[in-house]
């Protein structure tokens, strides 16, 4: 059964995409007289559907909970589609050994009985435990749990599931040969939660790290000038930086000078999302961060501290947001939120990328001829300022519509 969608792709024009067999079977553009910011029109938007490598939960399901089960991914999976996300990495963060294993288990267990969950999870990500002790750097993450990289438990991790990222402080004791482990079992290392020296960040890249979790966080309040960690990352081509477009994790300028250093196809964004994501404004009492307050302009902060715990907002908000300061190339946003992170994931990815190399009418974003058709229709709602999802398609597939 095929079928024609019609939109505006920000950056690239109105596109025609016809969907047979589950894929991408041709893209047509109907009109590049568009500007970037034509999804603020009325026209109907046209996106691919969106890549997320960092969730900690969803709309009140913690993957970091104790009580966590496999239902509890179809849940989220479930959630997600209704903001336009097509595939993601439950991550979990610094924890005891055993509940660690006890939620990827879960996660493995989610994706064998339930093929939606399986398309949807690209594999885990762990954040942690293995990363720096000190306040700032350690974000959220218990203090009481953080410990010395052991290749040993890294294997038992992978054996629990199929961990496709690895946040790791270079400067810690051992995090060469744990990052060398990870890579050669198939993970992606990123660099992250750490007060690192500019030579730990070149050897995490010369081991193989390819990845800096949340760029600009996860660092401590106080740095040098120069040079300093933040900088050796923006400046090492061997990896990509993955940003949060909240606008609490990053301001405008920093977040806009940050991916300008990193270059087309070198940054991607990130949610960061918690349970708190999609909830009111309130306190609430979580697994990460403890008693934790989301205020008003969507902050996600620890009570009493200071610092953050995670975000509220999806990956779709990010998108917005970014899109409509038009500070950056709207083609580069869209690429942020899909095709760059399929990329950085690798294999994982499987027909999201694997594309008839004669056809690349959208490839920057991964609307593609001969790829799975995971695609989003919205709206732009201008009393929000946001993007209305009408309609969110994985493998050809309707699996949320509004209203239904």
């Amino acid at each position: 059964m095929s079928r024609e969608l019609v939109g505006v792709l920000p950056g690239t024009g109105r596109i025609r995409v016809t969907v047979e067999h589950r894929r991408i079977d041709a893209v047509e553009v109907l009109d590049r007289g568009v500007t970037d910011d034509g999804y603020l029109t009325d026209d109907e938007v046209l996106l691919p559907g969106l890549v997320d490598l960092q969730v900690n939960g969803y709309a009140g399901v913690d993957f970091n909970d104790p009580g966590f089960g496999p239902d509890d991914v179809r849940a989220v999976v479930e959630r997600l589609w209704a903001v336009g996300v097509t595939s993601f990495c439950p991550t979990l963060i610094t924890g005891p050994a055993d509940r660690m294993v006890d939620a990827l288990r879960s996660i493995t267990t989610a994706r064998r009985k339930d093929d939606d969950v399986d398309q949807a999870v690209l594999g885990a990500h762990l954040e942690g435990p293995w990363i720096s002790p000190l306040d700032g750097a350690r974000g959220a993450h218990p203090r009481e749990h953080v410990r010395a990289p052991d290749v040993r438990e890294l294997h038992r991790l992978t054996d629990a599931a199929d961990v496709a990222i690895l946040t790791v402080a270079p400067e810690a004791v051992g995090a060469q040969e744990l990052i060398e482990a990870a890579v050669r079992g198939g993970t992606v290392v990123s660099v992250g939660h750490c007060f690192a020296a500019p030579e730990d960040v070149r050897m995490a890249a010369a081991a193989g790290a390819t990845l800096s979790t949340h760029l600009g966080n996860g660092v401590p309040s106080m740095l040098p000038r120069h040079p300093n960690l933040i900088w050796e990352q923006l400046a090492e081509r061997r990896l990509t930086g993955m940003f949060i477009a909240d606008g609490h994790h990053l301001d405008l300028s920093t977040l806009t000078a940050m991916v300008r250093a990193k270059g087309r196809g070198g940054w991607l964004l990130v949610s960061d999302v918690t349970a708190i994501g999609g909830m009111p404004v309130g306190q609430y009492r979580t697994p990460v961060g403890g008693l934790v307050e989301l205020d008003e302009t969507g902050r996600l902060g620890m009570v009493g501290t200071g610092y953050l715990a995670g975000a509220a907002r999806s990956l779709l908000d990010g998108l917005c947001w970014l899109l409509g300061s038009g500070t950056v190339p709207a083609d580069d946003v869209v690429a942020a939120v899909s095709a760059v992170p399929l990329q950085v994931i690798g294999p994982r990815a499987g027909n999201r990328i694997d594309a008839r190399a004669d056809d690349g009418v959208a490839d920057g974003t991964g609307i593609v001829a001969g790829r799975r058709a995971d695609l989003v229709r919205a709206r732009w709602t201008p009393d929000q300022g946001a993007l209305r999802v009408l309609e969110t398609l994985s493998g050809g597939r309707t699996v949320w519509r509004a209203g239904s």
